[in-house]
Parts: C-alpha cells; sequence; structure tokens
C-alpha cells in the first residue's frame, strides 16, 4: 500500500506544489506585497493511471474494492480542476482541505480489511476467553498470519480440552468469521502450571488465515513438471539400459574427444535400439508408478482427515528418475495428529511400492546369469551409495559378486532402489518434506527446528545423499525450508505409537541415504 500511496503523492504534484508556494512567499516579500502569482504547474494525469495503480495493487496480491476505485478516480478528477487554479483560489473554496479528506478516505479504503478491530478483540476477551480456560494477561500483534491478534496469558485446563473449547465459542460468537490458532510461546517467562512451555492463541480473520488458493498458472506449472518428469524417468531408464548397445558405440559416445572431431560413429549399421527402449520403458512405469502411489497416499490420508491438497508438483531429476513431489496443503489442519497422518502416508504408500519392487527386483537377479536377456549389467560401484540397500543385495546376490567391476541386475531392482532413495530423500526431518511435517508433529516446532539443522549439516558435508546432497540441499532450501503453519493446534502432540514410528523413519531414511563406502576407485565411475 505504501507504494500505491507514493504513486499518488507524485500523482497530486505535493512536491511541486510545496516548490511553488516557497518561490511564491519569497517573491512576495522582495515585491512588497504584490499580488500573488498564480501558479502556472499544470499536472497532466491519464486516465491511464488509475488502471495502472489498479493492477499494481492486485499484483502485489491486494484487490481494490469498487469504492476504493471510485474514490481515486474521484481524487483524480479534483486534481484536474485544481491544476488551473491559483493557491488563493484554492484555499478560498476550501478545495485542498476537500481534497485531503478524500485522500484520507480512500487511504482508509485501501487498508486491509483482515485487521481484528478493537472492539472484537474486547468480545474476545470477554466472551470467549475467561478464568476458566485462559486467562489473558496481553495482547500483540501476530507476526507470521496478517491481520492477526497474539493473546498471551495463562492456561487454566489442559491444553487440548482449552483448545477445543475456545475454538467451539468462536465459532459461536463470531459465526465462523475468525480462526483460532494454539502455539507455544517460547518468548514467555517460566513455564506453565504443569511445568511445560506456555502457550499463546492467535486470533486471524478466516479470509487470512487459509493457505493461498491455486492459481491458474501454478496449474499449468504442475503440467509442465509432469511432464519434464516422465521425460527424466524415461532418461534413467535408457542409461540404465545403455550398455545393450554395442560395446563400439558406447565406448564412442563416453569419449569427450568424439564430441568434437568428424570420426565416424562405428558400427552404426549394427544399432539397434530396440531392446534400449524395451528395458528403458518398464523403468520408466515403475519409477512413476511409485512416486503416484506416493501421491495417492498423501490424498487417502487428506480426504480422511478432512484436509485439501495442492495438485503434485512432480520434480524431475536424471539421477533416480524424480525427486518426488511438493504437495501444499490447501486447507487448515485441525492439529499435529491429523499432519502426522497425511504426512506419513505418502511415505508409507510410495516407499512399501518401491520395497515390492526393490525385493521382486532382487530375487530375479540371483544367479546373475549373462544369457538372461532381461538383465542388464551396471557398474559395482553404484551400490555403495547406500549402507542399507548395498548390504541387503551383498547379503542376498553374494559377496562374491561384487568383486568384479560390473553385476548383472533385474531393472526391477533399479527402479525399486532409485525409488527407495526418492522417498528416504523426501522423508528427511527438515522443512516442510513429508520427513519435516512427520517429526513436526511428533516433536513440535523446537524438534523440527534442531532436526533441521542437523539435516542441513548432513546434506553440506555429503555424510547422507552422496552426489545427491548438494542438488537435493539447494531444493529444499529454495522450495521447501519453512515448516508448516497452518495447524490450528499445533501444541498436543501426538501418542508413542506415531512418535515411534517418526523414529523409524528418520532411521530408515539415513541409513539409505548413507554411503556404504567414502573410499571408491576414481576408475569405477560416480555416485548415482
Amino acid at each position: 500500500m505504501r507504494k500505491t500511496l507514493a504513486d499518488l503523492n507524485a500523482i497530486l504534484g505535493e512536491e511541486e506544489e510545496e516548490e511553488q508556494a516557497g518561490r511564491n512567499a519569497e517573491t512576495n516579500q522582495m515585491e512588497g506585497g504584490e499580488e500573488e502569482k498564480r501558479s502556472t504547474t499544470t499536472i497532466e494525469v491519464s486516465d491511464s493511471v488509475l488502471q495502472a495503480l489498479k493492477e499494481a495493487e492486485e499484483a502485489r496480491g491486494n484487490k481494490l474494492s469498487d469504492d476504493a476505485i471510485e474514490q481515486m478516480r474521484k481524487i483524480l478528477d479534483t486534481t484536474r480542476e485544481m491544476s488551473s487554479k491559483s493557491e488563493v483560489d484554492k484555499k478560498t473554496r476550501g478545495e485542498d482541505d476537500k481534497l485531503q479528506k478524500d485522500f484520507e478516505s480512500l487511504s482508509d479504503l485501501l487498508k486491509p480489511k483482515t485487521v481484528v478491530p478493537k472492539e472484537d478483540i474486547q468480545i474476545m476477551k470477554e466472551k470467549v476467553f475467561g478464568p476458566t480456560s485462559f486467562w489473558v494477561t496481553g495482547t500483540m500483534p501476530n507476526p507470521d498470519l496478517e491481520g492477526g491478534v497474539l493473546f498471551r496469558g495463562n492456561l487454566r485446563d489442559d491444553k487440548e480440552v482449552v483448545f477445543r473449547t475456545l475454538d467451539e465459542k468462536t465459532k459461536e460468537v463470531f459465526g465462523g468469521r475468525y480462526e483460532l490458532f494454539m502455539s507455544e510461546d517460547f518468548e514467555a517467562e517460566g513455564l506453565d502450571s504443569k511445568g511445560t512451555t506456555r502457550v499463546r492463541f492467535l486470533v486471524v480473520p478466516a479470509d487470512a488465515a487459509q493457505p493461498p488458493a491455486i492459481s491458474r498458472w501454478q496449474v499449468v506449472v504442475c503440467v509442465i513438471l509432469a511432464g519434464l518428469t516422465v521425460g527424466s524417468a524415461f532418461q534413467l531408464g535408457i542409461a540404465a539400459n545403455i550398455n545393450r548397445l554395442p560395446p563400439d558405440i558406447v565406448a564412442y559416445f563416453l569419449n569427450p574427444q568424439n564430441m568434437d572431431s568428424s570420426t565416424m560413429i562405428p558400427k552404426l549399421e549394427e544399432l539397434d535400439v530396440g531392446p534400449v527402449l524395451d528395458g528403458a520403458f518398464p523403468i520408466m512405469g515403475a519409477v512413476l508408478a511409485c512416486a503416484g502411489i506416493h501421491e495417492a497416499g498423501h490424498f487417502f490420508a487428506g480426504a480422511m482427515r478432512g484436509v485439501k491438497l495442492s495438485p503434485p508438483y512432480l520434480i524431475p531429476n536424471g539421477q533416480i528418475g524424480t525427486f518426488g513431489a511438493i504437495t501444499q496443503f490447501k486447507s487448515l489442519v485441525g492439529n499435529r495428529k491429523d499432519m502426522f497422518d497425511v504426512a506419513i502416508a505418502g511415505p508409507v504408500a510410495g516407499g512399501s511400492a518401491a520395497a515390492v519392487l526393490f525385493v521382486y527386483g532382487l530375487i530375479c537377479s540371483m544367479g546373475g546369469d549373462a544369457s538372461n536377456p532381461d538383465l542388464v549389467s551396471i557398474p559395482t560401484v553404484l551400490f555403495n551409495n547406500s549402507f542399507l540397500l548395498g548390504n541387503v543385495c551383498r547379503a542376498v546376490l553374494g559377496g562374491q559378486v561384487f568383486e568384479a567391476k560390473e553385476v548383472l541386475i533385474h531393472p526391477m531392482l533399479i527402479a525399486g532402489w532409485c525409488a527407495l532413495t526418492t522417498t528416504a530423500l523426501n522423508c528427511l526431518p527438515v522443512g516442510s518434506l513429508d520427513g519435516g511435517r512427520v517429526v513436526q508433529s511428533a516433536w513440535g516446532r523446537r524438534g523440527i527446528n534442531i532436526s533441521s539443522l542437523l539435516t542441513y549439516a548432513g546434506l553440506g558435508f555429503g555424510i547422507i545423499g552422496g552426489s545427491l546432497s548438494l542438488s537435493w540441499g539447494l531444493f529444499i532450501l529454495i522450495c521447501q525450508r519453512v515448516p508448516e503453519k497452518f495447524v490450528k493446534d499445533s501444541v498436543t502432540g501426538v501418542d508413542s505409537k506415531r512418535s515411534n514410528l517418526a523414529w523409524v523413519m528418520v532411521i530408515l531414511a539415513i541409513l539409505i541415504l548413507f554411503p556404504f563406502s567414502f573410499t571408491l576407485p576414481q576408475d569405477q565411475g560416480i555416485f548415482i
């Protein structure tokens, strides 16, 4: 709004009028009371200015009301009339005062409509809060959600019971105009009567409390990302089956010197991409299927808990097919238990599907018969990417298999490995990842802050994630670093079963992403 007010000041030409008035006063003193000169400043105001201001406000997310637009038009018309009049005429007719009042009226119209009035704050103190539930000792503006008011004080009963009671009273008294949130008050001195962190309540106008709606451009981005993810999953399938091409052709393309030379591709007449494509499509389909099952788990749990979700924004990655997807909350979450169930459902569903593929591929890989056309050859060193998965493969296939530089495995083992890696990345306890939401639900805001710091350190030093650590860490910092804030009751914790499940999730994710070995032969390739 400051930008809009500055634009209006410029339009009204206030600075020019002040400079002109100063020059007139100086001239009058020098000429001993000569007749005051008439202003010759002409303000040109185009009809497009109003439209430009309207578009600028809407671009900043402030949709102008019809009253505000009409008031702007009125001020611009008055400004045009005053531009040709002298300062004496303006003051005699009181037009300066009138314009000032019009401007103040416009300022009021441009104020956010989401501010809680003082009258409603007083009603809340008298009819919502009270000595038997939460005794209010002070109020202050809320820094997180615009237009909200924080109520600080002393809790008189069980936190969950008090929140449920106050939430019902807020809806009863105000008829859905406001949403009530309860959070821990880390700034308060001392603990409450039960020896736990004090709580505070946030009251926010209902329209400002809801997560942002899905826009058209977001839908377009969603579709584009889905297409790119299909391409990256197909690329993974091609890379896994590259050894099905003639060795001379593979060696040619792997030699950087051939990119700028005029050397002909050897044995081009023997090139048959059919086997490569036949092997690529199953891997692509399996990886995308696991990603789809993962997201279906979120949506199923969201429907059960009354939580609306955005379309999944799939994130392409050429090394493992996909990084998963960003799925945002598009409605308020009732409590930490609901957030836990929605967040954990995706990794459980997608991880289970990936585990089935991994086990199936591992069984089909037993024996490693070179005459089996279904098996593909991959560098042995790639199994060093995961402490857990690599050891499982060694235990089932036999340690002697990994003494060679390459090993024959089934394509579904590759798909399952990559899908489990994607699931593990999303289970890391940081920000608004699935793992971050689970940990925030199980261990609270302090828990997610500590785990996020440790996760960033692990990714930064390459302790977890291998060659994916840098790109995944940057992705989190850019897109998903902020913990969830649209949870109404973010104080009441989850039961011990859910808390233990959170531990299991984090431990499995770290074991999958922890490299099997840090010292690798330089001539055997790189991590995927």
